[in-house]
């Protein structure tokens, strides 16, 4: 009799335990309203997979980009958006390139961990005997913080198909 009483309290303590933890969770605004962080700065190294002409080479990219509106271009969705650039290398099975983009970033926070973010400018590639180019850039994203302190980056575009790091910088 005492061990199914045992067993009942048990159920019902970890029942309300599991209902507390899953009901009570820290205030947060609503995805997509929430406040944009407020860093002005970021930096970090992107590397991934790039055409050239007709051939996919391997890109390493750093980049640095600063935050020219604060609330974004929408009222009532969380969007910073920033000027970036970034610059590096692009090595194909035929010769190397010097990579350039700039471009703005605007950035769709989700929640606290999540963004979204959208590319839109030029690039080019360099090559000192072999090719050079002055090209639209677009592309897409996401970025997921880690406490804060470091963002992992993705990136889908027309000129880059790349993973990374991004740094919040407070200056």
């Amino acid at each position: 009799m005492k061990s199914n009483l045992a067993k009942n309290l048990t159920g019902v303590l970890a029942l309300s335990l599991v209902l507390s933890i899953g009901f009570s969770s820290p205030t947060r605004a609503e995805d997509w309203k929430g406040k944009a962080p407020s860093n002005k700065v970021t930096a970090g190294l992107i590397q991934g997979f790039a055409p050239v002409t007709q051939n996919l080479g391997y890109s390493l990219l750093g980049h640095v980009g600063y935050q020219i509106f604060k609330d974004g271009w929408l009222k009532d969705v969380a969007d910073t958006v920033f000027v970036e650039t970034e610059l590096g290398g692009h090595w194909t099975n035929l010769s190397s390139y010097f990579y350039w983009s700039v471009h703005l970033r605007w950035d769709f926070f989700m929640n606290d961990r999540w963004a979204l973010f959208g590319l839109a400018g030029f690039s080019g590639y360099t090559s000192p005997i072999y090719y050079n180019a002055f090209l639209p850039r677009v592309g897409v994203g996401v970025l997921y913080q880690l406490q804060g302190i470091l963002d992992i980056r993705a990136e889908f575009g027309r000129d880059l198909v790349g993973v990374g790091v991004q740094f919040p910088l407070y200056l």
